[in-house]
């Protein structure tokens, strides 16, 4: 489940929307094109917000997590899961004025297979046929039960075929089918987009604003400033300190929680030579204490994590993930030296205040224990680029902010392992045969019972081969808006339901077309 918190400011708009206005909303990243097939790889939260208002996807995810057809009509399975038939919505166009149908979206589901990018997350579709003008066929070499939610993200994303034809064009300036239209990009500055006034869904309303400044404030201290002296409008934040900071009626804030919360982690590579040992990662593990890190940058706002999905999940099972015992991390590494020499690591972070804190906390814990741990700090855009290539030691990291834990299944599924300096989406490089077989049943059958169980199992498995260091379940990120902001969270789709609010990794991702702004 997906439920948002808001505070501040009352959170519950009654007010009838004002059109027109800017708003200006800072961002943590930017990336280096916006292209969901050639730039896909680099996009974070942060990059899909921006995105999002220029090109939609064919399914969209709604207040409860469940998905919903977007620019479909309608999304349908046969009897066991192997074949998807999906009906494109009639009556929609591209900003360039090209009509969407099915040979569009056939083309741009084939350009994500063949993209290195996306091949193994759709590894298991065999065809995509257009079975008429509107109607496209996906065949499957397998049950997938969740394969929908998976065209809630950039594989869904669709634009024109110009823009498929066109790669480095469609970077620099994309076009699609959603609310506003492309307006410049300042690389490592900011990114505008304006009204689109041929807009699909205009009968409705939409978009409320005429134009969006996303600016572009890696630094969180800065995004803060930025917002207290009314220089921006809105920004996003997983730092629980704002929450504090800004609990004040002149601000809303509207929080993440359920499915949707990340949990703040360190990716450990297992292709490493020291960090195969799954000894040494289970005593790196003992070594680290969740309660100061959640006391000491989180402000005691966020609960400790063990696996990927918190207790407030359907998902959650307890298991005996090697929590903090610095006595027995000092053994175990001191055994690990004996045999094999120092333990000489390095962590890949952002070059950012908050991610040196982190980082330097663990160094500290670490050195303890005797780990000598060096900081390797970077931009958004390398480390993405380093952690799917392997080429780092350890990484901190917020992930696993899925509406469904299939869709989880590509950071842990051993097909997804290729060799050092290819794109890995298997982001530990971990094989483990349980652990694989798990994540299929869990994909396999639309069995709640069955799926759980399932989902035990891979956090068993987790919790015992230490791919991943748990910190906490970052349920403080959130988005912060001036209270003259509104609609946050408020969205509704096309078929009615309320829409999806604030999700994702690192800091929450958001959809703009029904946010407004009193004039």
């Amino acid at each position: 489940m997906l439920t948002l918190v808001a505070c501040g400011g009352d959170g519950t708009d009654e007010a009838e929307p004002q059109p027109g206005g800017s708003l200006t909303f800072a961002v943590s990243a930017d990336a280096p094109g916006f292209d969901p097939v050639s730039d896909g790889a680099s996009f974070s939260g942060q990059t899909f917000t921006m995105v999002r208002t220029i090109i939609e996807p064919i399914v969209a995810l709604d207040e409860n997590s469940d998905w919903r057809p977007f620019l479909a009509e309608s999304v349908e399975p046969d009897k066991d899961a192997t074949e998807w038939t999906i009906k494109v919505r009639e009556g929609i166009t591209f900003s360039n004025g090209d009509p969407l149908d099915a040979e569009v979206v056939v083309a741009n589901l084939d350009a994500h297979i063949e993209s290195p990018v996306n091949a193994a997350t759709l590894s298991a579709v065999e065809s995509v046929k257009a079975a008429d003008a509107m109607t496209v066929v996906v065949r499957l070499s397998e049950p997938w039960a969740t394969f929908p939610y998976y065209l809630t993200g950039t594989p869904g994303l669709v634009v024109p075929l110009s823009s498929l034809d066109n790669p480095e064009k469609a970077s620099d300036a994309p076009i699609g089918t959603g609310p506003f239209l492309f307006d410049g990009h300042r690389q490592g500055s900011s990114m505008k987009v304006k009204k689109n006034p041929g807009y699909w869904r205009a009968d409705k309303g939409l978009p409320h604003l005429d134009e969006i400044e996303f600016r572009i404030v890696p630094d969180g201290p800065q995004r803060t400033l930025a917002l207290q002296a009314n220089d921006v409008d809105g920004m996003s934040t997983r730092d629980p300190q704002d929450v504090v900071k800004f609990d004040d009626p002149a601000y809303t804030t509207t929080r993440v929680k359920g499915m949707a919360v990340t949990e703040g982690l360190f990716f450990l590579n297992t292709a490493n030579k020291k960090l195969a040992d799954a000894g040494l990662r289970r005593a790196l593990a003992r070594a680290t204490d969740q309660k100061a890190f959640v006391d000491t940058l989180r402000g005691g706002l966020t609960r400790p994590a063990t696996g990927p999905w918190a207790k407030d999940t359907p998902w959650y099972t307890e298991t005996d993930y090697p929590t903090y015992d610095l006595d027995a991390a000092k053994k175990a590494v001191s055994e690990y030296e004996a045999k094999n020499g120092p333990v000489e690591l390095s962590l890949m972070t952002l070059a950012d205040p908050s991610a040196a804190q982190s980082g330097q906390l663990l160094q500290d814990m670490w050195s303890k224990a005797g780990v000598d741990l060096k900081l390797d700090q970077t931009d958004q855009a390398t480390l993405v680029e380093r952690l799917i290539t392997g080429d780092y030691d350890l990484s901190g990291a917020y992930e696993f902010g899925a509406a469904d834990p299939d869709m989880d299944r590509l950071l842990l599924h051993s097909s997804g392992v290729t060799p050092l300096g290819e794109i890995s989406t298997a982001i530990t490089r971990l094989k483990d045969p349980e652990l694989d077989t798990a994540l299929d049943a869990g994909r396999a059958t639309t069995d709640k019972e069955e799926r759980v169980k399932a989902y035990a199992t891979v956090q068993e498995r987790l919790a015992e081969l230490v791919p991943i260091i748990w910190l906490d379940h970052a349920n403080a990120s959130g988005i912060i808006t001036s209270s003259k902001v509104h609609g946050v969270g408020e969205g509704v789709l096309p078929t009615g339901q309320k829409e999806a609010g604030p999700f994702g990794s690192p800091s929450p991702s958001l959809s703009f077309a029904d946010v407004w702004i009193e004039n």
